[in-house]
């Protein structure tokens, strides 16, 4: 048989209540276990105040906290598309190869990785509001209407319109419950790989960066918006 995608995700962690449905029986929605794969159009939802982490590639991962809602758009061997309708999640993409797309639509944007390095994704759906922020690295978002913007180390934006209009006050979490799940999966992993559980401070997942104020990047016209 041919080789999976080498970003499927792979659920490597389970801490609550979880369930996955398929492309072809929208509605039903049936149990996941550890180590199952999602598949292209599958939805995967977590329940409140469940956590859960993927593997997403050698050394990548994807931390969700519930209530959650993410869709596998399209998965291929040079793609992974995500959307995350409700929810907060964090992506660690460690590499990030010539011709690979690593995408994340949200409701009021798409947002797609740059560069290797740390996000932080939220859709507040009952308030219309999209945010991201870049630990470590960078991302470019665009608007419906092909409007552009990116963002790189240390920045984080918000919106809650389609054409990447900023949304005043609307700064991401951080040092919740999210980050610290996140330290967790991290220790808990390098046990794992290394057999040790001394971890080096500074290393460690600090997803979200603390300026002084978040820096919103203007939206930058260009012609369309990518395929």
């Amino acid at each position: 048989p041919a080789a999976a995608p080498a970003r499927v995700p792979y659920l490597l962690h389970l801490d609550g209540a979880a369930s996955v449905s398929g492309p072809g029986s929208p509605t039903l929605w049936r149990g996941i276990e550890l180590g199952r794969p999602l598949s292209g159009g599958e939805r995967f939802w977590l329940s409140a105040g469940a956590r859960a982490e993927f593997l997403v590639g050698s050394g990548s991962s994807l931390r969700l906290l519930g209530e959650a809602r993410l869709d596998v758009s399209r998965l291929d061997d040079r793609t992974l598309q995500m959307a995350l309708t409700d929810g907060r999640v964090l992506l660690r993409v460690r590499n990030l190869w010539r011709g690979e797309r690593v995408e994340i639509d949200m409701p009021n944007f798409a947002a797609v990785i740059d560069q290797a390095g740390d996000y932080r994704f939220e859709v507040d759906a009952g308030r219309g509001i999209s945010r991201v922020g870049v630990a470590h690295g960078g991302v470019t978002l665009w608007g419906e209407g092909g409007e552009r913007a990116e963002l790189n180390t240390g920045q984080q934006f918000a919106s809650g319109g389609r054409r990447l209009t900023p949304a005043s006050g609307q700064e991401l979490g951080r040092g919740d419950a999210l980050d610290r799940y996140a330290y967790e999966r991290d220790q808990a992993n390098i046990v794992a790989s290394r057999g040790y559980s001394a971890i080096d401070p500074s290393s460690s997942s600090v997803y979200v960066p603390q300026p002084v104020a978040p820096v919103v990047v203007p939206p930058v016209l260009v012609p369309a918006a990518p395929v």
